[in-house]
């Protein structure tokens, strides 16, 4: 059908070539050497090579390439994966909306499109670290920010207001003070 060439099956057409370039009807599979893994009888594609296998997505230095989900009743995606080499960073897309974003540094942000901390500390929403780093947790929403900060001490800010501090030489505890100098020190102002 508008295919220069077409293969068939029991009647059906399961390949034809087409302007625009090859359909598929069914299942396709790309083996590099001998076949061994079991496919799920969801699978629509399958590509399999007896040492590593890759999927590739190439294109300009400044353009994003992406993997979109769509449902049945309509083309626009609901879900995706999108790396885009201008940022450059990849993001995880759920309902239409950006829902995670790695950026180049690695910092992550959850609900963020562009993962900051109020108090410029180096990785955050990190867990270990192979070097000597600052390091935190932003917690945000329209109103407020409340942030988990390592920097030797850890200490629990809202917006940029020292909340309470734990001296990590010291085993310390202040409340409304960053320097505490007694086991536990409690500063107020009135």
């Amino acid at each position: 059908e508008g295919g220069a060439v077409t293969l068939y099956n029991a009647g059906n057409a399961k390949l034809a070539t087409t302007t625009a370039g090859i359909d598929v009807t069914g299942t396709a599979t790309l083996v590099s050497g001998a076949s061994s893994a079991p496919v799920h009888s969801y699978t629509q594609l399958e590509l399999e090579n007896s040492s590593h296998g890759a999927l590739q997505f190439s294109g300009s230095a400044t353009a994003e390439q992406w993997i979109w989900f769509a449902d049945d009743s309509s083309s626009t995606p609901v879900g995706g994966i999108t790396y885009y080499h201008g940022g450059p960073y990849m993001a995880f897309r759920v309902e239409g909306s950006e829902r995670l974003r790695i950026d180049a540094s690695g910092n992550v942000g959850i609900g963020q499109s562009n993962p900051t901390s109020p108090n410029d500390a180096t990785d955050f929403l990190h867990i270990g670290s192979a070097t000597n780093q600052d390091t935190s947790i932003v917690l945000q929403d329209a109103v407020e920010t409340w942030e988990i900060y390592q920097n030797d001490d850890l200490s629990f800010l809202f917006d940029t207001t020292n909340v309470m501090t734990l001296q990590r030489l010291t085993g310390n505890v202040g409340i409304g003070t960053d320097n505490p100098g007694r086991p536990l020190t409690i500063s107020t102002t009135n």
